[in-house]
C-alpha cells in the first residue's frame, strides 16, 4: 500500500512540476480515488484537464468524486 501511495505522489508531483495537463494515475493499484488528489486539484486545477485512471482496481467512480473534481475546477 505504501508503495502505491508513493507512486501516486510521485506522479502528481511530476505532473505539477512539469506543467502537464494530464495526470496519469494508470496502473497505480488504486481501489478508490485518492483524497489527496482533490487537494492538489484545488491548487492546480486550471492546468489539469485529464485524469487517466486505466488499469486500476476501482470498480466504479461515484458521482461524488466527479462532483468534487468539477468543484475543484472552480
Amino acid at each position: 500500500m505504501a508503495e502505491a501511495v508513493a507512486n501516486v505522489a510521485r506522479r502528481i508531483n511530476a505532473t505539477v512540476e512539469e506543467g502537464k495537463d494530464t495526470l496519469d494515475l494508470s496502473n497505480c493499484k488504486l481501489i478508490s480515488f485518492p483524497d489527496g488528489v482533490f487537494k492538489v486539484l484545488r491548487s492546480v486545477s486550471e492546468n489539469i484537464h485529464v485524469i487517466m485512471l486505466a488499469d486500476n482496481e476501482m470498480k466504479a467512480l461515484f458521482q461524488q468524486v466527479l462532483f468534487d473534481i468539477h468543484s475543484a475546477e472552480r
